[in-house]
C-alpha cells in the first residue's frame, strides 16, 4: 500500500510510504512542466486494518499542498489494486478524451502498471521519479535494510506478475 495509517483513533494521521511521496513529488513537478488539464490520482482503500481514507484523497491533499489547484487533481479511490487501478482509469481517459497521458510510479513497479494499461487499451507514457534515482544513487552496503527493502519490492512485483498471468489478467 502507498499509505498507512499512524496513531490511533482520535489522534491518528495518514502517512505516505516513500515511493508515494516520490510519485507526488514526481507529479507535481511534471504538472508545473507540462500544465496539464488534470492531474490523476488513483488508489483507493486495499487493507481496511491500515488505513481509514483512499490513497488518491491523501495523494491529493499532498498535491495541493505542492501547488497543484485542487479542481485539475480527479481522483480515482475505488481501486484496490493495480490491476483495478488500470481498468478504472481507462474509464477517466475514455470520460476526458484524455489520449496519451503520463503514469507515474516507481522503477520496480513500472513493468507491470504499463502492461496492465496497455491491456487495457492504454498507452501511458513512463516518468519514474528522479528523487528515487538519487537515493539508489549513493553508495550504500550491498547488506543493509535498503537493499533489503529493494529485494523486497523486485520479488513482490515478479510475484504480482505470475498472479496477474495466472489469473488472466495479463
Amino acid at each position: 500500500n502507498g499509505v498507512f495509517i499512524r496513531g490511533a483513533e482520535p489522534y491518528s494521521v495518514h502517512v505516505m510510504h516513500g515511493h508515494t511521496v516520490d510519485n507526488v513529488i514526481e507529479g507535481a513537478r511534471l504538472f508545473r512542466l507540462l500544465a496539464p488539464r488534470h492531474v490523476i490520482v488513483s488508489g483507493g482503500i486495499p487493507d481496511t486494518s491500515s488505513q481509514l481514507r483512499p490513497e488518491a484523497e491523501v495523494m491529493r491533499d499532498a498535491l495541493v499542498g505542492l501547488g497543484v489547484p485542487a479542481d485539475r487533481i480527479v481522483e480515482e479511490a475505488k481501486s484496490r489494486d493495480t490491476y483495478e487501478q488500470a481498468r478504472n482509469l481507462r474509464r477517466i481517459v475514455e470520460e476526458r478524451r484524455l489520449g496519451r497521458f503520463v503514469v507515474v510510479t516507481g522503477a520496480t513497479h513500472m513493468e507491470r502498471v504499463l502492461l496492465l494499461m496497455e491491456r487495457q487499451g492504454l498507452a501511458p507514457i513512463p516518468s519514474v521519479p528522479p528523487v528515487a534515482y538519487e537515493r539508489h544513487r549513493a553508495t550504500r552496503p550491498v547488506f543493509s535494510a535498503a537493499a533489503l527493502r529493494d529485494c523486497e519490492d523486485a520479488s513482490y512485483e515478479y510475484l504480482a506478475l505470475v498472479g496477474y498471468w495466472i489469473s488472466g489478467r495479463l
